[in-house]
């Protein structure tokens, strides 16, 4: 992409591969574009063009603001920066406690350490365990896949009926505390005032524990 630059501005862009008319009246070829020296293109107020205003801040807390065009940098580029404007807090609010609920859904469905061994927790799994567990006698021998990690793979563990019921117990248990977790950070952040405070809030903290997914020692 290219640019005519001229009095502090971007003019006009331009595609490499069109005519190209002169303050002149004179048409140029696409080929100038490929042909020329930066230094040729200069004389027609001609630069490479870069447009950087849509980029390099997080969307989710700043709106684009005013557009500036620097001046031709000394490799013949013309770059395009915006200025990020905050968002309105109450809006940031949102964006926060979306994660907030997102974080709460992936903490719950991402496991559970029972028995010192790892078991999955995504809902289907979940939901199979307790339509087992409500009809399950106590020591009945129910055979069941442990989670696979990088840390431990997969195996069949058998659990006795009292113990696949007390899985069931344990996940109960987490999926309360992820939603308590929940609350506890959405009441935070609603508690918040400004923009920065609101931002810069961590609530990536004190969710219950998942199965360790890293690298065997």
């Amino acid at each position: 992409m290219f640019c005519v630059y001229k009095n502090g501005a971007v003019v006009k862009t331009i595609r490499g591969n069109q005519w190209f008319i002169t303050p002149t009246g004179d048409k140029q070829p696409p080929t100038i574009f490929k042909l020329w020296s930066r230094e040729e293109l200069a004389t027609l107020d001609i630069y490479r063009f870069t447009d950087q205003s849509k980029s390099g801040y997080d969307k989710d807390f700043y709106v684009m603001g005013g557009i500036a065009d620097a001046a031709p940098d000394e490799n013949g580029e013309v770059i395009r920066t915006s200025t990020p404007v905050e968002r309105n807090v109450d809006v940031v609010k949102r964006v926060i406690k979306d994660k907030i609920t997102r974080m709460r859904s992936s903490v719950a469905h991402d496991g559970v350490v029972y028995m010192d061994k790892n078991f999955t927790t995504d809902r289907q799994t979940v939901e199979s365990i307790n339509l087992i567990a409500v009809e399950l006698a106590d020591d009945a021998e129910v055979p069941w896949d442990t989670m696979d990690t990088e840390k431990v793979p997969t195996e069949v563990f058998t659990m006795t009926g009292a113990e696949f019921k007390g899985l069931r117990d344990v996940i109960a248990a987490h999926y309360l505390a992820c939603t308590v977790q929940t609350r506890v950070h959405i009441d935070a952040v609603d508690a918040k005032r400004t923009f920065n405070t609101v931002t810069s809030y961590d609530y990536t903290t004190d969710w219950p524990a998942n199965p360790d997914r890293s690298e065997p020692d």
